[in-house]
């Protein structure tokens, strides 16, 4: 087999456990459908779980894990891959290309994957959930960082009607545990002409199956708290959520928001040490947040309006 009928077939391959929705295929099944020997089938298999699609083998054949986030009966566009570098430099090049409002690139791998302040991303395959959605807004750039947060409620509120699990968050752009630990992180990034966004590219990393993260990194898992979980499920409702809630926001403004976010917050109205982009740090009270994302938090030497910086919390409370 030449490499680009292996490659042509490999995509077949793919293709079919994806519209067979969690059923398994039979090797025999597969080789008469490409017309190709069993043991090549085999090879086109090992090669799709080297890449890091998370094919589950059993006597009857091979599937799709049940809850793989593949495109399949979602209500947007989603381009589903196994492993990409960053799913927000795939998400740019979408934006560029004209894709629309709310497509979306979802990777169970990724092997550049970036927080706030380049901070590398942990996303082993099949473990949570790493996508990047394209948005369009037309509200000042000013109002942008409304969105960091707006993700955040469409997170916490998608988790709980799935799981019933109550998670929390921390400004600007984590969800976390009750204890503390993080859950979810977001990254906004936006591209910019005339002073107005040409796109913002939004993405979300949200830790579903427990694992080992690096000792460096105090992260938790969703199935720490409530099991099982389906990623699949899961995301469909992130969306619908993000999506309600953007709509929202395009045409009444921050206020909805803003008040959602407020009640579901762990950050208000405790100690905070702010590390400010400049490298510079203080500490004090948060005591709110402004109808444009902002936090206000009160020092010794009066109210201080944070913009952007890494806030980190003296305590989080158990609930």
């Amino acid at each position: 087999m030449s490499a680009s009928d292996f490659t042509s077939s490999r995509l077949k391959v793919l293709q079919r456990l994806q519209t067979e929705n969690g059923a398994f295929v039979s090797n025999e099944n597969l080789a008469t459908q490409l017309n190709i020997a069993r043991v090549a089938s085999q090879k086109l298999i090992s090669s799709l779980e080297a890449e890091g699609y998370p094919i589950e083998r059993g006597s009857k054949g091979y599937r799709l894990a049940v809850d793989a986030p593949t495109p399949q009966g979602l209500p947007f566009a989603l381009e589903y891959k196994a492993t990409t570098t960053s799913t927000q430099d795939d998400a740019r090049v979408l934006a560029r290309s004209g894709a629309s409002e709310f497509s979306t690139v979802l990777a169970e791998i990724q092997t550049a994957g970036r927080g706030r302040r380049a901070k590398v991303w942990h996303s082993p395959s099949g473990a949570g959930l790493y996508f990047t959605v394209l948005l369009r807004p037309t509200r000042p750039v000013t109002e942008l960082g409304v969105l960091p947060l707006l993700a955040g409620v469409a997170l916490l509120r998608a988790i709980k009607l799935e799981t019933g699990f109550e998670a929390l968050l921390k400004w600007s752009n984590d969800l976390l545990a009750s204890d503390g630990r993080k859950l979810a992180g977001i990254l906004l990034e936006a591209e910019l002409e005339d002073g107005m966004a040409r796109f913002v590219v939004l993405g979300m990393g949200l830790n579903v199956r427990i694992q080992d993260f690096p000792l460096d990194i105090p992260a938790a898992s969703l199935e720490e708290f409530v099991s099982p979980v389906n990623r699949k499920k899961l995301l469909s409702t992130i969306m619908l959520e993000l999506q309600e809630l953007y709509q929202s926001w395009s045409e009444h403004g921050s206020s909805v928001v803003i008040q959602a976010w407020r009640e579901s917050n762990a950050t208000l109205g405790r100690q905070v040490m702010v590390l400010e982009p400049n490298g510079s740090s203080f500490t004090g009270v948060a005591q709110d947040i402004s109808n444009d994302g902002a936090l206000i938090v009160k020092t010794s030497g009066g109210l201080k309006t944070v913009n952007a910086g890494e806030v980190s919390l003296k305590f989080v409370p158990n609930r």
